[in-house]
């Protein structure tokens, strides 16, 4: 019996696993059962494919051309193709790998003599009958092909090695060995594949060994300059280098050498880290490799004026720097270091502009580190006209990122001042005793350009109803003068000083009155400085806990007259001091707020149950300012009046007029404080009510009143939980007297 001596034949069961023992650090190889499918992929759509998944199909038979007379010995190398479809795993068939087909086979007569025939390629996979086919290795069997469908398994033996990408498919073909002629007679051979089980299962395959990438053994050195040569040993890196490639760090490597199990490279411009060896797309192990150069990790500041100072860190620079050996470039310009050593070096920023700063040691250059030299630049003062002592914003860039006594300064009109804020693009300062003239910035050597400010002569005012109050003692006037220039937003700021003489115990979180009318607190179109209005109320007006205005504090707006600049406004003091002044500050002028900032809430905390203002205006109000909305009713028609602060209700004892809290008014179980500006013109009744609520059947009542004597009378009950049964407060030892508060 004949047959073609290059082919190997074995014959077993379908899971025979042929796996070849390789080389140098590769053990037994690993296969993969693909199953011929007669489902076909766009645009071969008379080519059934190679599948990972099992038979899923009534089976499907090919057939070969018919062999009647064919001039025996005779092959038909492909009488039906099957393809698989990429991407595939990259890397290399190696030579000596097994490939197991498993085909179901018949021929159609008894006459001549048939072997199967099967042969596997790989190919790119845009083309699968030319895109570069590499033939991998065929095979013929040994047992002659019956005249029914019967399993046969033939093996074969790589040659050489296949790359392999996942640009690259696999091809099977299968066809026919006639050993003996049918002579006149009629012969076709077929295949049998897919093939459900309820169907008749024919689950032709074929075991292809998996691609194995490059493998790393060692390297000559594991640490090296950049530039210097190193030899990569190991296996599966191919005979020639073709588009293969070495990385040091993720970057490409020059070659000079290439074989199978060895590489000389040089070692690139790159840092630490893995050295990879990639053939046909697969990736090798990694290997360590230390890049011996001087590094930067890091320099403070990355930007900065000529002859600031800066420090860089990193590592490899040499202990001590060597004009001869040691270089320190910012943007190609040497500059003398002022401090070196292996891992540190300070410099002040030479004459250069903004590019990369390098270290170069004995030859070999430092990654390099981007420096910006900036150049003080001023773009705008706002307001570009102010008074002595208010505050102006100059905007700008490359101020530096703070201020540095004796580095940095500004100057107005050639007078020198402390800024109130510092950063790169914006500083903050209070104008200095000086006349109109140039504004200029100065970083270490550098000078900005100069910027014209005009200086206002300060306005004389006169103030009345400057006070603050606590209880009802006035605590002291506003200190300070002039027109001071708010942060931020805000143009103007004036502080508020309590005297702590004045206060007898600490305070926590007390709501203080603020009185004030001053010029410029109208409305810019009266004259003043307050820009926005909102509901009756200054937009623009807010109080502080300091002077930068970064604390702001609760308040409530009580009263403003625009046309006058009164205003009134409660403010809450987290912490009154008896011991030391309590400053705190109100702005105003800030055109970009369209709404009060005021929480009129959140100044009277839960202790509060009912604060009416009782405002001054045609229409008597008795809002509760408090969180609980405990709104007063007026009961026969009080009229409002004048009060000692704002307003105040008229109350006529023969009318029986007085304000009615809520019937559900809810005054709590612990003591109770009655607080209010008082002024009798007389008191006919023996008790003449004032504030008074009550549920249906006085249930539950509070009531306050104010004795013929002029003695307060209060009485409460309440049926919340905690607390049942009356508090009463009648007479006491101070009275009120008529006529005045």
């Amino acid at each position: 019996m004949k047959r073609i001596p290059e082919y190997i034949v074995v014959v077993g069961c379908l899971w025979i696993l042929s796996i070849p023992t390789t080389g140098w650090g590769q053990g037994p190889v690993a296969t993969t059962t693909y199953y011929l499918h007669k489902e076909t992929v766009a645009p071969w759509t008379t080519i059934p494919t190679l599948r990972l998944a099992n038979p899923d199909q009534g089976f499907s038979t090919a057939q070969s051309p018919n062999y009647r007379n064919v001039a025996a010995p005779f092959l038909d190398p492909v009488f039906k193709t099957f393809r698989s479809v990429a991407p595939s795993t990259p890397g290399t068939i190696l030579a000596g790998s097994t490939v197991t087909f498993t085909v179901w086979m018949k021929k159609s007569t008894g006459f001549g003599t048939v072997y199967p025939y099967v042969k596997l390629w790989t190919y790119d996979n845009d083309d699968v009958l030319g895109g570069n086919l590499i033939p991998v290795c065929a095979a013929t069997g040994n047992t002659a092909l019956g005249t029914s469908v019967t399993k046969y398994i033939l093996s074969c033996t790589a040659s050489a090695a296949s790359p392999m990408t996942t640009t690259r498919a696999y091809r099977m073909d299968v066809g026919a060995y006639v050993l003996a002629s049918p002579m006149q007679h009629n012969l076709t051979v077929s295949v049998y594949f897919d093939g459900i089980i309820f169907s008749g299962s024919y689950p032709s395959s074929i075991m292809i060994p998996n691609s194995i990438p490059p493998a790393i053994g060692g390297l000559s050195s594991s640490s090296g300059m950049i530039g210097s040569r190193v030899t990569i040993q190991g296996a599966y890196f191919g005979n020639t280098q073709g588009s293969s490639v070495v990385t040091f760090n993720g970057v490409s490597a020059p070659v000079h050498n290439w074989s199978n199990t060895s590489i000389e490279v040089s070692v690139p411009v790159t840092d630490s880290g893995p050295v990879v060896v990639s053939v046909h797309g697969a990736s090798s192990n990694a290997a360590s490799f230390l890049v011996i150069r001087p590094t930067i990790s890091s320099i403070y500041p990355n930007r900065g004026a000529v002859g600031s100072p800066v420090t860089l860190t990193g590592s490899n620079f040499g202990e001590f720097f060597d004009p001869s050996s040691t270089t320190l470039l910012f943007n190609g310009v040497e500059t003398t270091p002022t401090s070196w050593s292996d891992t540190t070096i300070e410099a002040l920023v030479p004459s250069t502009t903004t590019g990369p700063v390098m270290v170069r040691v004995n030859g070999t250059d430092s990654n390099s580190v981007n420096f910006t030299v900036t150049f003080p630049a001023i773009s705008a003062i706002t307001p570009s006209t102010a008074y002595l002592g208010s505050m102006v914003t100059i905007s700008g860039s490359g101020f530096g990122d703070s201020y540095l006594p004796g580095a940095t300064r500004i100057t107005f009109n050639n007078v020198a001042v402390t800024p109130m804020k510092w950063s790169d693009t914006s500083i903050r300062a209070v104008v200095p005793p000086t006349t109109t003239g140039p504004v200029v910035v100065q970083t270490f050597d550098a000078v900005s350009n100069s910027v014209l400010l005009t200086i206002l002569p300060n306005l004389t005012t006169t103030r009345n109803r400057d006070y603050i109050y606590l209880g009802d003692r006035p605590l002291t006037i506003e200190s300070g003068g002039g027109s001071n220039g708010g942060s931020e937003q805000y143009r103007f700021v004036r502080p508020l000083t309590i005297n702590h003489t004045l206060v007898p115990a600490t305070q926590s979180n007390f709501p203080v009155l603020v009185a004030k009318t001053h010029p410029h607190l109208k409305s810019v179109s009266n004259g003043g400085w307050v820009e926005r209005q909102a509901g009756g109320k200054p937009a623009d007006v807010a109080f502080f806990a300091n002077r930068d205005l970064t604390t702001p504090l609760d308040f409530e707006i009580e009263r403003y007259d625009p046309g006058s600049g009164e205003l009134l406004a409660w403010v809450r003091i987290p912490s009154l001091s008896s011991t030391a002044d309590t400053v705190f500050y109100v702005a105003y002028g800030n055109a970009a707020i369209a709404a009060s900032p005021e929480q009129p809430a959140a100044v009277w905390d839960s202790h509060f149950k009912f604060v009416g203002h009782l405002p001054n205006g045609s229409v008597l109000s008795a809002a509760d300012s408090s969180s609980f909305g405990n709104s007063g009713t007026p009961v026969n028609d009080p009229a409002a009046t004048t009060g000692h602060v704002d307003g105040a209700v008229n109350l006529n004892a023969a009318e029986a007029q007085h304000i009615r809290l809520p019937a559900s008014f809810n005054h709590g179980s612990a003591a109770m404080t009655w607080s209010a500006w008082v002024r009798a013109t007389s008191l006919p009744n023996a008790y003449n009510a004032v504030l008074a609520g009550a549920a249906s059947g006085n249930s539950q009542y509070t009531r306050i009143l104010v004795r013929s004597d002029g003695k307060l009378s209060l009485s409460a009950r309440s049926e919340f939980p905690a607390i049942y049964g009356d508090l009463s407060y009648d007479g006491g030892a101070h009275a009120i007297n008529p006529g005045s508060w």
